[in-house]
């Protein structure tokens, strides 16, 4: 029974966990925070023994853990103390993510599902492009906010912006970037690319394309690069630059005769005249306001928005600006001070040490883990870099895919460990018993 029991809540966490980091803007949206919530106490009652719960320690769990406290401690003079007791709660669960020895099977589930999802979303967007209203005057149910959402997905694709089932053109890019992780990810445990990776590496790119965002578009190409760099050798190295260069040449003048395909080349040209940092200049002021006032403890992690109103920020018609700063770091500054600032960075350089401790072994990994590892160090890259101009940890969906990836590196780097000891173990006794 208690077997059962326990195969039902790793069943109801691998749900919960895919629904949370592939919702984006669908109608999903406005349920996150329940499943997050739904997700930790899910995670609590698996790890449980009896009364006891089961956890180890890590210096990432550790660093973690101080940032937690700092935004439990935020609540009591945060500049909006809804939001940061609602990311309190979140970054709750991330820290359980970490410190609960989550079982293989819940990984390597997350990711098959999540690998089904995103082929979904991908046809969708591209499928937007030919039935450019499909969403706004036909599905728009599926799309949070549902018809007071028809006039933004309208005039996305009036712009020739195509968002599919994600709704949201930044959160359709990031999804294909995850989408592109996940194939190379797969590659790199193959060693090679095979044509059915290399088909939906081009399905996942053109979806890429869709939604215009430039950054995660460059985000996208350099994966490319870094997957022949670290993770390929001798011929199949050679291998993999001609293909893919093939793929880009091939790629690049599809999109400049097709019209429809070309918006994003005409936002790189658009930006290059751009002098304020497509108008985020002016976001990262009020930031740096927040940290010249308060400068050790901030305003409260998730008071941005709530101070850039007050300071006359304005996006919606209830005056109010719910758009984040578009760079974590600066925003970070202002929310969190220089103290919790250091110290999500500490948490950020535990994940990395993390990687780099289990890519130093990855020619003993398994094949799924080896995905795994790929998967989790390409999560991290993209939350580092997305971070200059995005919100990635300001949206839920984003920042508990971050969590996952941190969860990956402890969750490897105790299982080689292990595997490590044990070897060491056997050789020990081997040399006893021959003595």
């Amino acid at each position: 029974m208690k077997n059962r029991n326990k195969t039902i809540l790793t069943k109801i966490l691998v749900i919960c966990f895919v629904l949370i980091a592939c919702s984006g803007f669908s109608f999903l949206m406005p349920f996150r925070i329940a499943i997050i919530a739904l997700f930790g106490i899910s995670m609590v009652l698996d790890n449980m023994k009896g009364s006891s719960f089961q956890f180890y320690k890590s210096h990432q769990s550790f660093w973690f853990l101080i940032f937690v406290l700092l935004m439990v401690i935020g609540i009591f003079y945060s500049f909006d103390r809804v939001e940061t007791i609602k990311f309190t709660c979140v970054y709750l669960v991330g820290l359980v993510m970490i410190l609960t020895p989550m079982k293989e099977n819940f990984h390597y589930n997350v990711f098959g599902l999540i690998e089904i999802c995103v082929k979904v979303i991908a046809i969708s967007i591209i499928l937007n492009l030919f039935i450019p209203h499909l969403f706004s005057n036909y599905l728009y149910l599926f799309i949070s906010g549902g018809s007071s959402a028809i006039s933004r997905l309208n005039n996305e694709v009036n712009n020739q912006i195509y968002s599919g089932l994600m709704g949201e053109k930044g959160e359709a890019a990031y999804i294909m970037v995850i989408a592109i992780i996940q194939v190379f990810s797969k590659c790199a445990a193959d060693k090679k690319v095979t044509k059915k990776n290399g088909i939906w590496l081009c399905i996942f790119f053109i979806a890429l394309l869709l939604p215009a965002k430039r950054m995660l578009f460059v985000i996208g190409i350099l994966f490319c690069m870094l997957y022949i760099m670290f993770w390929t050798s001798g011929k199949k190295r050679i291998y993999s630059i001609v293909g893919l260069g093939t793929l880009a040449s091939i790629g690049y003048i599809v999109v400049s005769k097709i019209p429809a395909l070309n918006k994003l080349m005409e936002r790189f040209v658009t930006y290059s005249y751009d002098t304020t940092a497509n108008g985020r200049g002016y976001l990262w002021e009020r930031a740096f306001e927040m940290y010249t006032n308060k400068p050790w403890l901030g305003y409260g992690y998730g008071s941005f928005n709530a101070y850039a109103s007050y300071n006359g920020v304005i996006l919606t018609s209830t005056r109010e600006w719910i758009s984040q700063a578009h760079n974590i770091y600066i925003q970070l500054l202002g929310e969190m001070g220089i103290i919790g600032t250091i110290a999500f960075l500490v948490v950020a350089i535990c994940g990395v040490r993390n990687f780099l401790q289990v890519y130093r072994r990855k020619s003993n990994l398994e094949k799924n883990d080896y995905m795994l590892l790929f998967f989790g160090g390409s999560i991290q890259i993209l939350t580092f870099l997305y971070g200059l101009s995005g919100n990635c940890i300001y949206y839920t969906n984003q920042i508990m895919l971050y969590f996952w990836s941190l969860a990956l590196m402890v969750f490897l780097q105790r299982k080689y460990a292990r595997a490590h000891t044990k070897i060491r173990r056997n050789k020990y006794v081997l040399i006893q018993e021959k003595a």
